[in-house]
């Protein structure tokens, strides 16, 4: 029997009873004058949502004539203002900017491409796609198209195209069909088909793709992980690894990538906000659960330690 689907734990969503008038008084008055109350804009801008703060943003400038991205720019500093600035932008946009930097320029950060595209449902990646038409008045599969080559190339392309299926289906006899197929295409034979693994993970639902690895472990008494990183390398392996990571466990993912943006010396204080800002109104009360499982630590408690002042205080505003 296949898992039952998996219901998300936003931490940050529509406020009821949302009124942007106040909210930009209040903003206004938190701004003037000497020094910034601080605690007046973690107050409101935490507890937002991304669309609500977009209303906001217009909203100031037609009250106040004033931009409220510069006014938070000029007022505040450091990591806070990268935090809530952040904040301020839809998560598709700041994924758009990330992906348009990565193929701009000489050289293609390839790790970043494997960040935004991999880790997306067909729902995010039209989003992203939109936002960056937008934004940049082109099309992100033609720019992902011109800076990357071969299965790699192949693999992007067809999760940008959003080829994959969108429903929560899941065939349990197709899922042990497909599962002998990678095995067959992989492990099971001199060489390996990246064709039949690159339409397998990046055509199949997460559900069906969870049944398959399932099939696939019991019947060879290894995961599938073990299998892409023999068989696959490079780029490729990179995101196979993603995807399989993603479709197997997304809060464990997403819980792995905010430690590692905290472990070792100093804060990764980027990747922090953006592990963060991006799961807000997807599922961060279950990434906050899943951490907790995995390094028997609440988050907030590491963010305690690891983040300081504003920065601190607004994070665990968030993620609350």
């Amino acid at each position: 029997m296949a898992t039952p689907a998996i219901v998300n734990k936003p931490t940050v969503v529509a406020v009821d009873h949302f009124d942007p008038a106040e909210d930009c008084r209040r903003l206004h008055k938190a701004m003037a004058g000497i020094g910034t109350n601080e605690k007046a804009l973690i107050e409101i801008l935490a507890h937002r949502s991304a669309e609500q703060r977009q209303v906001l943003i217009a909203t100031y400038e037609t009250n106040f004539h004033k931009s409220l991205v510069k006014m938070l720019q000029k007022e505040l500093r450091g990591d806070f203002e990268k935090l809530v600035l952040a904040c301020m932008e839809l998560p598709a946009a700041m994924d758009a900017r990330r992906l348009q930097k990565a193929t701009k320029g000489l050289g293609t950060k390839e790790t970043v491409l494997i960040d935004v595209i991999c880790s997306k449902d067909n729902f995010q990646m039209d989003k992203l796609k939109a936002a960056y038409q937008l934004i940049f008045e082109r099309s992100a599969i033609e720019d992902v198209k011109k800076d990357t080559s071969r299965e790699f190339q192949k693999v992007l392309l067809t999760l940008l195209r959003c080829e994959r299926d969108d429903s929560d289906k899941v065939d349990e006899e197709e899922a042990r069909v497909e599962a002998d197929a990678l095995y067959k295409a992989g492990e099971g034979k001199r060489g390996t088909d990246t064709n039949v693994f690159t339409e397998i993970l990046t055509k199949r639902n997460f559900r069906q793709l969870r049944a398959i690895f399932k099939y696939y472990e019991e019947k060879n008494g290894h995961g599938f992980d073990q299998a892409i990183k023999k068989e696959a390398s490079g780029d490729v392996q990179k995101s196979y690894m993603t995807i399989f990571s993603v479709a197997n466990d997304v809060h464990a993912y997403y819980a792995e990538k905010i430690q590692n943006s905290m472990k070792g010396m100093g804060t990764k204080e980027a990747a922090l906000i953006q592990n963060i800002v991006s799961r807000l109104e997807i599922d961060m009360g279950n990434i906050k659960a899943k951490y907790a499982e995995m390094y028997g630590h609440a988050l907030e408690e590491v963010i305690s330690r690891e983040a300081g002042g504003d920065f601190k205080a607004m994070l665990l505003e968030l993620i609350s």
